[in-house]
């Protein structure tokens, strides 16, 4: 059965009104003129099709389609001020498509239950308006598109599964905003190009899913999803970007997901992930004036994976897993203002690793803070820094800790400090830094295992000072080379202790300090000021000193109480400004050796003194 109604130049208000029920009925309408009505109305029945036009303005059309299946209707409004209302109700395949050319148009399509319906609203002009309601039901899809100034487009999902929203905004003051409420395995996207472009998107139910595109202008993404099992992925290229980000569970489910690429201009994004387990972030950034700032909490295997390249970088990343496993963070930076900051707090077997390239770099990790004592353990912290201003700082506070900085070429400062909180436990620390300004400060204390520290620094106004406060057995190795050269380390009742310093060149100087337990010191400098100064207070004692060359001085004092005693200097000459060679060895008390060694001149004198 076929219907066919046309209204040419119709009179202002006219109207036209098709019901169709059964099967295989087509229905044709065109109307033109002003304030027109159309009602197409598809009850029950299968294989409908109903096509209907309006040319003119302020034009109103309805349909409805409601049960049965395999229904269509096609409806294109030409004008301004059309109103086109799609209703689809029950039934299942049914198709409702709007296509609106002109001014301040409005487009409604509701979906309730039914299956594998879709509305198709399409809007082409200026301040025109889409709105979708789907409803119940699964496999339900809304495909929405817009050209034109002041677009708008609003999607409501409630309930049902598996049903799709899909927004496409081509110019212009763009926004879209979806709402998906309870359901599973709802689909929510959109894509916008170019002008002031913003997106909205609310989903709560589980295995949700959110993609969005946006490609120039005022970019904004900001995303809302409640439960677990949830993804979001973004891509901004150009203009003001942000990317704004929440989700969380009730309670602690399957993992959610966020993935999210921002190309150039005002970049931001900050995430945040609560309740859930098995949390990933992943977020690339390009140029200009990039920002990220990442939160994970109340949840375990959490990884952040972010990738920051050129300009203004900033990255700033907090977990708190409560006690959970393997809380992940991962920084690379590549060029410009850099700056890295990591908390990991109250986690176990947690990582966070920093790689920088280039320019005004900082880094800052902080693993195992909050609680205290925290009950953090198995603690990586690695941060790896390439040219220019450095700056690199790991605190660590747990059981199990593991901390290294590597910074080549410029004006490194660098700086570890650790407590642990357990025995049987170590603390490793580790930093190399070439060529410049180098600085290096560590500290370490607890009823650790072991305290290991390595700090390796070569060239330039070197500086170390390490720290060790307490553990099983205290290790310090500290080599630097040539200029500025100053090395200070202190040990405090290790049951095994050991420090190596070695100094090549220029304005060498060393001071060392030891106390109680297993004691020994090496220390060696070569050429130029070397003045070298060691106490060890009591027990099993034994230092020895090298300084080669210029002005040599050395201090040793070993009292409190000695045992062992064992001092060692020698000095190869040359002195001058005030004469200076000279060595002071005291020991006092226990089995006693001294032996002082100068050579090729100036002020020489030599003390030992035994008791």
């Amino acid at each position: 059965m076929t219907a066919t109604v046309t209204q040419a130049a119709a009179t202002e208000g006219s109207s036209v009104e098709v019901v169709q029920t059964g099967e295989n009925s087509t229905v044709f309408a065109f109307q033109r003129g002003e304030e027109t009505t159309a009602l197409v109305s598809q009850t029950g029945g299968m294989v409908n099709y109903a096509s209907t036009n309006q040319d003119g303005n302020e034009n109103t059309l309805t349909t409805t389609q409601s049960e049965g299946e395999f229904k269509a209707v096609y409806a294109t409004q030409v004008g301004d001020g059309n109103n086109a209302t799609h209703t689809q109700t029950d039934g299942s395949n049914n198709l409702s498509s709007t296509g609106q050319f002109g001014t301040e148009n409005i487009a409604t399509n509701t979906q309730t239950d039914g299956m594998y319906n879709r509305s198709n609203p399409y809007q082409f002009g200026n301040e025109n308006t889409a709105t979708i309601d789907q409803s119940g039901g699964e496999g339900n899809w809304v495909d929405a598109g817009q050209q034109g100034y002041e677009n708008t487009a609003t999607t409501t999902q409630t309930g049902g599964e598996y049903n799709g929203a899909n927004t496409n905004q081509f110019g212009n003051e763009n926004t879209a905003t979806t709402t998906q409420t309870g359901g599973e395995y709802n689909w929510a996207g959109a894509s916008q190009n170019g002008d002031s472009n913003s997106v909205t998107t609310t989903q709560s139910g589980m295995w949700g899913y959110i993609y969005s595109t946006q490609i120039g202008d005022g970019n904004t993404v900001t995303s809302d999803q409640q439960e677990s099992g949830k993804s979001v992925a973004a891509i901004q290229i150009g203009d003001n970007n942000s990317l704004d980000t929440v989700q969380h569970a009730v309670n602690y489910g399957r993992s959610v997901t966020v993935n999210a690429t921002q190309e150039g201009n005002g970049n931001s994004a900050e995430t945040y992930q609560a309740f859930v387990s098995d949390n990933l972030i992943t977020l690339n950034q390009m140029g200009d004036g990039n920002s990220v700032v990442v939160s994970q909490q109340q949840s375990e295997g959490d990884v952040a994976d972010i990738t920051q390249e050129g300009n203004s970088n900033l990255a700033d990343v907090f977990q708190e897993t409560v006690g959970q496993n393997n809380a992940t963070a991962t920084v690379v930076t590549t060029g410009d203002n850099n700056t890295v900051d990591i908390d990991q707090i109250n986690t176990e077997s947690s990582r966070a690793t920093v790689d920088q390239t280039g320019d005004n770099n900082d880094s800052v990790i902080a693993q195992g803070w909050g609680i205290t004592p925290s009950p953090s353990t198995r603690l990586v912290a690695t941060t790896e820094q390439n040219g220019n201003g450095h700056n690199a700082s790991i605190t660590q506070g747990g059981i199990d800790n593991a901390a290294s900085i590597t910074q080549t070429g410029d004006d490194h400062i660098s700086a570890i400090r650790q407590e642990q909180y357990g025995r049987n436990a170590n603390n490793v620390a580790n930093s190399i830094q070439t060529g410049s300004l180098n600085k290096s400060d560590i500290f370490q204390r607890g009823p650790s295992d072991q305290n290991t520290t390595n700090v390796t620094q070569g060239g330039s106004e070197n500086d170390a000072v390490v720290s060790q406060d307490g553990g099983n057995t205290s290790f310090t190795t500290i080599t630097q080379s040539d200029i500025g050269n100053y090395a200070n380390t202190w040990q405090w009742s290790a049951a095994a202790s050991y420090v190596t310093v070695d100094q090549s060149g220029l304005d060498n100087r060393v001071s060392s300090r030891q106390i109680g337990q297993r004691q020994t010191a090496d220390l060696t400098q070569s050429g130029f000021e070397g003045d070298a100064n060691n106490k060890q207070y009591g027990e099993d004692n034994a230092v020895t000193v090298t300084q080669s060359g210029e002005f040599n001085e050395s201090d040793i004092l070993q009292e409190t109480g000695s045992v062992f005693n064992d001092a060692s200097v020698t000095q190869s000459g040359i002195g001058l400004v005030g004469a200076v060679n000279q060595a002071t060895i005291s020991q006092f008390g226990s089995n006693d050796m001294a032996t002082i060694m100068q050579s090729g001149g100036s002020g020489n004198m030599a003390t030992i003194t035994q008791n």
